[in-house]
């Protein structure tokens, strides 16, 4: 690959077309950004069986190296993961780290276990109990993915975990051994987070609720009664407005009222989000207490901090700690008690600026990519990684 810059320090694998899945975008991607501007030179090798077109295709994104194979078929298994390797032998790195421990990168990675150095990275409950349950995978791939997820946790060198629980899996499955366990949480790329802190300086106007979260996350009756719990209480009229494709049947059994006027918005383009945003005067975020929900870090909390938008969230997994002063945790999911808070939140706009401010300046201190790729940056360092010239 002449186009190649040479040597690569990280190469990172993956298991989805890296413009198809939320983790390589939202996480492999960024960092490896960051890690450039500090001087490390990154790779992303992948198998894009969700993407069909991106099979073979290497491109270059800001002067890294992203890689799809040729072989993406579950059934073509073997030849992806050899491509991988290969991939990986050609470009030489110091170390490897694999983002997701199951699928094709979660095999190139076992396969690569005590040749160089491997971090694997834990976004979410993959296995039993996890998206094992929900994802609609067969027997084979089930077994195979719980057994990846548990056996790269213990094997690797060190491992990157996303939330609070994670790191604490991580450390049971390596026999209490925490010191190369890192809780890396997710974050906001530098333009991104400009973009959305632009939108924290408007001030929004009337009684806007915001519903940014995805619908699976809470039961299919869960906004209904929230939207006639907000009719029950209060007379002057809200918006409530949703952003993302509402699942089917259930814009029909939303009520329309004259408290509570509905504006869906469907999907929404990335460069139209920051306005929407901004234009909220609260967000609610409803957690159902599950293992997924509790296992993950959620980008969407990150981003409504941004953006300045005070939170009402359900105090689950790591939404208290990642909200903390930015907004309000509940202790349940309760409609009835989101709607409480809601109404009276709006009627606190000097606690609601406060709030705003707090999340905008939490995200820039504490979840920017700038700053989460210096606490890696010093995992690799423990792991052999020299930056070279």
């Amino acid at each position: 690959m002449e186009t190649t810059p040479a040597p690569i320090d990280v190469v990172m694998l993956g298991t989805f077309a890296v413009w198809g899945r939320g983790t390589l975008q939202a996480r492999a991607l960024p960092l490896m950004q960051a890690l450039h501007a500090r001087g490390v030179r990154c790779a992303l090798v992948t198998t894009p069986w969700d993407m069909p077109p991106a099979a073979g295709v290497v491109e270059m994104y800001e002067q890294q190296p992203l890689i799809n194979t040729r072989a993406r078929r579950p059934v073509d298994a073997p030849r992806a993961v050899a491509e991988q390797l290969g991939w990986v032998r050609r470009l030489g790195p110091q170390l490897v780290h694999v983002f997701k421990p199951k699928g094709f990168g979660g095999l190139a990675g076992h396969r690569l276990l005590r040749r160089l150095p491997v971090i694997v990275d834990c976004d979410d409950w993959e296995g039993d109990g996890g998206w094992n349950e929900h994802a609609g995978y067969g027997l084979l791939e089930r077994r195979l993915f719980d057994w990846q997820e548990r056996d790269l946790q213990r094997r690797a060198d060190a491992v990157t975990a996303a939330s609070t629980l994670l790191q604490r899996r991580a450390v049971a499955s390596r026999d209490g051994e925490a010191g190369r366990v890192l809780r890396l949480p997710n974050g906001l790329p530098p333009a991104w987070l400009r973009a959305l802190s632009a939108a924290a300086e408007r001030q929004p106007m009337g009684r806007t609720i915001l519903l940014y979260s995805r619908f699976a996350e809470f039961p299919p009756d869960w906004l209904p009664r929230y939207v006639h719990a907000l009719a029950a209480h209060d007379a002057e009229p809200v918006t409530l407005s949703i952003v993302g494709t509402l699942p089917a049947g259930l814009r029909a059994e939303l009520p329309e009222t004259s408290a509570v006027r509905l504006e869906p918005h469907g999907y929404v383009a990335r460069d139209r989000l920051p306005t929407l945003l901004g234009e909220a005067s609260i967000a609610i975020y409803p957690y159902s207490d599950s293992l997924i929900a509790r296992s993950k870090q959620s980008v969407k909390l990150l981003e409504l901090m941004a953006a300045g938008v005070p939170v009402i969230a359900s105090d689950v997994g790591d939404a208290a700690p990642t909200v903390a002063d930015a907004g309000l945790v509940l202790d349940d999911i309760e409609p009835e008690h989101f709607a409480v808070a809601s109404l009276a939140l709006l009627a606190q706009p000097e606690r609601r600026a406060a709030l705003g401010a707090a999340g905008v300046q939490r995200v820039h201190s504490c979840f920017s990519f700038e700053q989460l790729s210096s606490q890696l940056l010093d995992l690799y360092g423990q792991l052999g990684l020299q930056c070279r010239p």
